[in-house]
């Protein structure tokens, strides 16, 4: 499914991840996650930047599952996320042409970044993170 935006950015799905592109399809590929309870619109700046400091880069912004457009019925957690986004990595990679990815990530986005370097280290070029969480910390029911 295709979400025209403006000549410039599409809302688009792979399976249940939304994400918007911008730039030309190429081998320099930056993929934009987010931190926890926020979605791909924390990236405005640099969407509105793109001419001035990413043309001629291939840019992704995206909701991480459960966040924003990316819908689950699944419960959120880092290794299920990363799992998902290699999947998308995967299909990027296969059908643009594409060799590796370099991701920009805050918070947990950043952690799920990790893992997906941890699981498919041929499919990242470079990371550059921020806020990262180290741990995926789980509420005991009894804190609650």
């Amino acid at each position: 499914m295709i979400i025209e935006f403006n000549d410039k950015m599409t809302l688009k799905y792979f399976n249940s991840l939304a994400y918007e592109e911008i730039g030309k399809d190429n081998s320099e590929t930056i993929l934009f996650l987010h931190a926890k309870l926020l979605d791909k619109w924390i990236w405005k700046k640099q969407k509105e930047g793109y001419d001035r400091y990413f043309y001629g880069y291939h840019c992704i912004f995206l909701d991480l599952p459960n966040h924003g457009d990316s819908i689950s019925e699944e419960e959120f957690s880092i290794e299920k996320s990363s799992i998902e986004i290699s999947e998308f990595l995967n299909h990027i990679i296969d059908n643009k042409d594409i060799e590796k990815v370099n991701i920009v990530a805050l918070g947990i986005g950043g952690s799920i970044a990790i893992e997906i370097l941890n699981e498919n280290p041929n499919i990242i070029d470079n990371l550059i993170l921020s806020g990262l969480e180290i741990a995926d910390y789980k509420e005991n029911e009894s804190d609650s």
